[in-house]
């Protein structure tokens, strides 16, 4: 098997503010233990310096920014991104801390290739006139082919349109693993979000996981809540320990 696994809202708890997103220590001790028998692999929307920072494991295989980065064995890969999506996003970065002029509350989440802004804080008296702001501020980048934009949660997640996605970073993890080892992996992968969607239908032959039920995910299972994910984390390890003897 393989573990793969997102961050935010998977192995992190839920935080107001994405900065202060941690990895509770029991988790990192049995993620550790875990890897010893299957690779852990953390796939994330966040930069690969912060995600290895905020989980602290070297040895852990890791694919950032949707899989546009990622690092196996302490050796780092960055795909290419059109400029001119770069240049979107540096326009949308200046947009939004003009708007926040507006509404102090909205929070930007720095990251390489991506923008990512939450308006969870947003008196619930402002929330409709912010998600109005929002909409219209979006309305330049909207006609870009090569840009995508997901909304869930109070958050917009505005990320490259390419052909590599959190899907495409799994598979190919999946392809280093059978190379190096000779012979093939079962994935579970476990994941809270619209990017892990695109996860949830690249591993159609292995396990995946939501976090929360959504009724059109292409997820094959999934858990009420984050703190389930710790439940079944402690039953893998109980299965490692036995298989290590």
């Amino acid at each position: 098997a393989a573990l793969m696994l997102d961050f935010d809202g998977t192995l992190s708890p839920f935080v107001p503010l994405p900065h202060r997103a941690y990895l509770p220590a029991p988790s990192r001790r049995m993620l550790r233990e875990l890897n010893q028998v299957w690779p852990v692999c953390i796939v994330t929307g966040r930069p690969l310096s912060v995600i290895q920072r905020k989980v602290g494991v070297p040895e852990f295989i890791y694919g950032a920014s949707n899989g546009l980065e990622w690092s196996v064995e302490g050796a780092e890969r960055v795909r290419d991104v059109p400029k001119d999506v770069l240049r979107a996003f540096t326009g949308l970065r200046r947009a939004v801390r003009r708007l926040r002029r507006t509404y102090p509350k909205l929070r930007e989440e720095k990251k390489r290739f991506a923008v990512t802004f939450h308006y969870h804080l947003a008196p619930r008296a402002d929330r409709k006139s912010v998600l109005q702001s929002i909409k219209k501020l979006l309305l330049p980048i909207r006609r870009n082919p090569r840009i995508r934009i997901l909304w869930e949660r109070e958050t917009f997640d505005i990320v490259p349109k390419l052909e590599w996605t959190k899907g495409d970073i799994a598979l190919h993890m999946l392809t280093y693993l059978r190379k190096k080892t000779g012979y093939p992996r079962l994935p579970l992968y476990i994941g809270d979000g619209a990017t892990d969607e695109d996860a949830f239908r690249a591993l159609r032959k292995g396990i995946t996981i939501r976090v929360g039920r959504k009724k059109d995910s292409a997820a094959k299972y999934y858990v009420s809540r984050r703190g389930e994910v710790d439940i079944l984390l402690e039953k893998l390890l109980g299965i490692a320990r036995r298989k290590r003897g």
